[in-house]
């Protein structure tokens, strides 16, 4: 039932940026024509890999890990989609688990003030920060 669930919401999200996002033909490379998406995910990166970059869990993969992957796979699917249509999006994913920032930390970086459009697969205490960052910011979530 989730994956169906991310699948609709991914293919309305083609549809969606299929209409209002340019495309190539209109600019070569111009930042400013992009369509600048983030993506929160509980992908654990943090608690996947050590400080070296290597991965912890050997053979065995936490189920834990699935949603947020799911959904990342989801979101690739959609972006192959878009850039075949010749769509100008710009993707930044943000780990909601990560321990070394807060969804609130990763608000206020720089590279956040561009974002037209948040996504993400979220519980209902990050749903509500970013509910409130997309309302003070004027964008869509």
């Amino acid at each position: 039932m989730g994956i169906n669930r991310h699948m609709k919401i991914l293919s309305g999200l083609i549809l969606l940026l299929s209409f209002t996002v340019p495309t190539q033909g209109l600019a070569q490379n111009n930042d400013t024509l992009k369509y600048h998406i983030a993506v929160f995910l509980p992908l654990y990166l943090d608690s996947a890999f050590d400080a070296s970059g290597n991965y912890r869990f050997d053979q065995n993969f936490p189920k834990y890990l699935n949603p947020g992957l799911e959904f990342y796979e989801g979101l690739e699917l959609a972006m192959d989609s878009l850039q075949k249509k010749g769509a100008l999006v710009d993707i930044t994913v943000y780990d909601t688990r990560s321990t070394t920032k807060s969804i609130q930390q990763m608000l206020d970086e720089p590279a956040f003030s561009k974002m037209q459009l948040i996504l993400g697969y979220v519980n209902a205490g990050d749903l509500h920060i970013l509910a409130n960052a997309a309302k003070n910011r004027d964008s869509f979530y």
